[in-house]
């Protein structure tokens, strides 16, 4: 963060949660800034990297953070819109069964188009999709790998974490976004997208596991520990 300087101070947050890297490697980081935004990408590194190493030395993405600031409410809720990974359009028209994840979480789950019983649907749609609330917050958890089995246990796993781990509280609405998918070579790949509104800023923070669901939760922990960024909040 202190590469980017004073110029969004005014808004720029950070987390002081970061995920780890694979035992041996270290944390390498790419920044990208704009007029009104900025993020930080974490990298798996074999060995320490300067800020900004080309991407081909850097090794897989781990993780993210980004903000956006605006001008006014409407115009930081068009950013939500626009970055945010909630795509409840994908399923909102089909129908749901009630899904209880644990005391308390009661969620829905959605069969989507796609399913093998129905070759003719685009796989690439996610085809089992649990749904769910958390005070302002939004959850969705969808699978999209062979298979196509309820992502139950990822879902009870999230819904037990949200129960004991409050995340910033947003303005109006915030969402979290789990996909599970597969890989070229088969292995499962779990992406994790946080995103909420604060006043007239978006925040969001993202996290990526291959071959397994380590880091499923790490967007979750960078989220509930964002805090405005200062010389003595730099992330551990």
């Amino acid at each position: 963060m202190g590469s980017f300087g004073g110029r969004y101070a005014a808004y720029a947050e950070a987390p002081t949660a970061l995920p780890a890297p694979t035992p041996g490697h270290v944390l390498a980081a790419r920044t990208f800034a704009a007029a009104s935004s900025y993020s930080v990408f974490l990298y798996d590194a074999t060995h320490p990297l300067a800020l900004n190493s080309p991407v081909s030395a850097v090794g897989p993405e781990l993780a993210s953070f980004s903000g956006w600031s605006a001008p006014s409410l409407p115009v930081a809720a068009g950013i939500f819109g626009t970055v945010n990974q909630y795509d409840a359009w994908v399923w909102r028209g089909q129908s749901a069964q009630a899904l209880p994840l644990m005391a308390g979480v009661s969620a829905h789950l959605r069969i989507l188009p796609g399913h093998p019983a129905r070759p003719t649907v685009p796989q690439q749609l996610p085809t089992a999709v649990i749904t769910w609330r958390e005070g302002r917050w939004e959850v969705a958890v969808a699978n999209m790998a062979k298979g196509h089995q309820p992502p139950v246990a990822t879902a009870a796993r999230l819904a037990a974490y949200l129960r004991t781990h409050a995340l910033p509280a947003p303005l109006t609405r915030g969402t979290i976004m789990v996909t599970i998918a597969d890989t070229s070579g088969g292995k499962p790949v779990v992406s994790t997208v946080v995103t909420w509104l604060h006043g007239a800023a978006v925040y969001q923070t993202t996290s990526n596991s291959v071959g397994s669901e380590a880091r499923v939760l790490s967007a979750l922990r960078m989220a509930r520990s964002m805090s405005p960024y200062t010389a003595s909040a730099r992330p551990s």
